[in-house]
C-alpha cells in the first residue's frame, strides 16, 4: 500500500512539473506576440497578414513555431537583394546585446550579454562588480549547421543578410530551456538585438 501511495505520489508530482511548464511556455508565447502586435515600436503584424496587407512596405514578422520570432528592421532597405544571405549550412557573425525578456522593450538592467563595447561600458557603470573581461568584443560566430548553442536563434538567422539589423525573440524552449545560465534565469524567455556582419557560404 505504501509503494502504491508513493508511486501515486510521483506521477501526481511529474504531472504537475509538466503542467507548470505547459504555463510558462503559454505565457511565454501570448505575451510576446502581444508584445510585437501592440507594444513594439514600429508595431508589427504577422508575416502572413503582411503578405495580405494593402500597405507598401509592412513592418512583420516571421513566426518559427510558437517558439521563436524575428523581425528583420533592414527588410526594405535598398539593394538588400545583393546582400549575402544565410542559409542552413553557412556561418554568420553577429554583433549582438542579449536580454532576458519581459515582454517590454529590453532595458540596460536585463542585458546578459553582449559583444558591443558601448553596451559593454553602460553595463560596467552600472555593475562596478562586473569584469568586462568576460564579455569579448570579437564577433559571435554560429554555425548554422550546428547543434551547440540555442536552437531558436540559429533557425531565425536562416534567411537574414549580410548587414542586416536583426530582433529575434525566444520562448525558454528554443533558448536555454530549463538550465540556468550565468545570470538568466531557468525558463527565461529571451531577446537577441543583432547585426549580421558576416556571411560564410559553405
Amino acid at each position: 500500500m505504501i509503494k502504491k501511495l508513493a508511486i501515486l505520489a510521483l506521477v501526481v508530482l511529474l504531472f504537475a512539473g509538466c503542467k507548470q511548464e505547459d504555463t510558462v511556455l503559454t505565457k511565454q508565447q501570448d505575451s510576446t506576440v502581444r508584445y510585437l502586435e501592440s507594444s513594439h515600436n514600429p508595431r508589427l503584424i504577422s508575416e502572413k497578414a503582411a503578405a495580405e496587407s494593402l500597405e507598401e512596405f509592412p513592418h512583420y514578422y516571421t513566426n518559427y513555431g510558437n517558439l521563436a520570432w524575428r523581425y528583420i528592421a533592414t527588410t526594405y532597405e535598398a539593394g538588400r537583394e545583393s546582400w549575402t544571405e544565410a542559409d542552413g549550412n553557412d556561418v554568420v557573425e553577429i554583433s549582438f546585446d542579449a536580454y532576458v525578456f519581459n515582454f517590454t522593450t529590453p532595458s540596460p538592467t536585463n542585458l546578459f550579454w553582449s559583444n558591443r563595447q558601448s553596451s559593454i561600458d553602460r553595463f560596467v557603470q552600472g555593475n562596478k562588480y562586473f569584469d568586462p573581461q568576460y564579455w569579448s568584443t570579437d564577433p559571435y560566430v554560429i554555425r548554422l549547421d550546428s547543434e551547440d548553442g540555442m536552437p531558436g536563434l540559429r533557425r531565425a538567422l536562416v534567411g537574414c543578410r549580410e548587414g542586416d539589423t536583426v530582433e529575434i525573440y525566444l520562448t525558454y524552449e528554443a533558448a536555454y530551456g530549463d538550465q540556468i545560465i550565468g545570470v538568466v534565469p531557468k525558463q527565461s524567455a529571451l531577446a537577441w538585438y543583432l547585426t549580421v556582419e558576416k556571411v560564410t557560404k559553405k
